[in-house]
């Protein structure tokens, strides 16, 4: 038995975790402003019907940028910063999408909340200002803990939003001072220089070390599901022909025999 380990599945298994990180999970969300929101009043009438689908626990899909669909489009607000932008239209065009506006909405997304950052125009370009992260650091600075560095106050020489810029391009994580002396690292966390995103780059070698160790798992454990299956009916001739079924992290894999239909459940051991 092998589990496919080409490059081709590298940069698929890199590409699924991608698409994951991009999608607004659709689930209910308790909306929070920061202290200075305010939407231009052409807006609000396209910001209260977002709201609502918010709190709805409704997709969001609609709002998004109409480049999300494409599996090359990479979002450096998102993979630097952690930051969503979506549409404020208030109605919902044939192709799908609601209607694009100038202004956007910034806003970031866990399981429980939706952060409402600032709405601002798409000229000058938003997607490398500093100025969105002070926001989050001022109204929840909990959030981007994780991205903290402790024991550092200030950088110098201070970084610009061009100088931020030019680092994306060139796929660069950069340090992000606030104006209280806080430092951040990207809370987005970044690229690696080949342009992969880190999230997605250790998902996918998370996901291959899991695939090594079920492997030698089942190798270990194979005379055993043999004599299992044969008591169920089923002859399985060799692991060449097990696919995977379902994976639950941390705790098992359903995998199958396509030439019986047989599958089981291999749990993970430590």
């Amino acid at each position: 038995m092998t589990w496919p380990v080409s490059k081709t599945t590298t940069m698929r298994r890199r590409l699924y975790h991608k698409i994951s990180r991009y999608t607004i999970e659709s689930r209910p969300r308790r909306v929070l402003k920061a202290a200075d929101f305010e939407c231009p009043p052409q807006y609000i009438s396209g910001l209260q019907k977002l709201e609502q689908t918010i709190t709805a626990g409704e997709n969001l899909f609609p709002y998004r940028s109409k480049s999300v669909s494409s599996p090359t489009w990479r979002d450096g607000l998102l993979d630097y910063w952690g930051i969503h932008h979506l549409h404020l239209g208030s109605d919902l065009m044939n192709d799908g999408f609601i209607e694009r506006t100038d202004e956007l909405l910034f806003c970031r997304f866990d399981s429980v909340c939706a952060y409402f950052i600032k709405i601002a125009s798409h000229r000058p370009e938003p997607w490398a200002k500093k100025a969105l992260v002070e926001i989050i650091h001022q109204n929840w600075p909990e959030t981007i803990s994780d991205c903290r560095l402790s024991g550092v106050t200030g950088i110098s020489p201070e970084l610009g939003d061009e100088d931020r810029r030019s680092l994306r391009a060139a796929n660069i994580v950069s340090l992000l001072d606030m104006p209280d002396g806080t430092v951040y690292v990207d809370p987005g966390f970044g690229s690696t220089t080949s342009g992969t995103h880190i999230m997605d780059l250790r998902w996918a070698d998370q996901m291959f070390t899991i695939a090594k160790a079920i492997e030698s798992q089942i190798s270990s454990d194979w005379q055993r599901i043999v004599e299992d299956a044969k008591r169920q009916g089923y002859h399985l001739k060799d692991t060449e022909t097990l696919q995977l079924l379902k994976a639950v992290p941390g705790l098992y894999w359903d995998v199958v025999d396509q030439g019986s239909g047989y599958w089981f459940r291999q749990h993970l051991r430590d």
